[in-house]
């Protein structure tokens, strides 16, 4: 496939083909939305899959409402696992989809990147403050940034170190806002 893989080794068996559909594009010039391309690409991959393939998903179903999109992310995941049965590699942020890995034990798992989460403390201000009070959990946990109430200042984010481990269950909560600061360049 020519992608870098972080390991020291790797053995993979031969496949009769390997589909992927990764990144959001639509082709609007000729009428074509991102739904429509991303249903065009999944609806090939489903005919054209066969259980000696390799196929690779990211984030199916971000083209339309949430409800939709986990309808049609739960459907092809569920026709990969019952009805083509092959090697799938399926990212989503949906936690219903990510949920189904659990009726399928042995044949589907859910995992996540572990990562550190650095909460800054109720009074700092601002990127870096001294004696702001950082706390370091691996793996995360309950909270997140939640908007302030009643005139309250509304918290910073968290901060997230990914750590490109990949870890057992689903994530516990979306960091695409973190996702989004380290894309864009913006630091923490």
């Amino acid at each position: 496939v020519g992608s870098y893989v972080p390991a020291d080794s790797l053995e993979l068996s031969v496949f009769d083909g390997v589909y992927t559909r990764m990144g959001a594009s639509d082709n609007i010039m000729m009428g074509r939305s991102t739904f429509l391309e991303e249903m065009s690409d999944a609806a090939h991959l489903m005919r054209s899959a066969t259980p000696a393939s390799l196929v690779i998903l990211d984030e199916l179903g971000r083209g339309t409402a949430t409800h939709d999109g986990v309808a049609v992310a739960a459907a092809v995941l569920h026709q990969l696992l019952v009805v083509t049965r092959c090697p799938a590699l399926f990212v989503t942020h949906y936690p219903e989809v990510a949920a189904e890995a659990a009726r399928w034990p042995g044949e589907a798992a859910a995992c996540h990147m572990a990562y550190v989460r650095e909460e800054e403390g109720e009074g700092a201000e601002g990127a870096g403050c001294a004696g702001a009070g950082v706390q370091a959990a691996e793996e995360g946990g309950a909270g997140g940034g939640a908007a302030g109430v009643g005139g309250a200042r509304p918290r910073r984010p968290a901060r997230i170190t990914f750590l490109y481990k990949l870890r057992s269950g689903a994530a516990d909560e979306s960091f695409g806002l973190n996702v989004a600061q380290v894309r864009a360049g913006l630091g923490g």
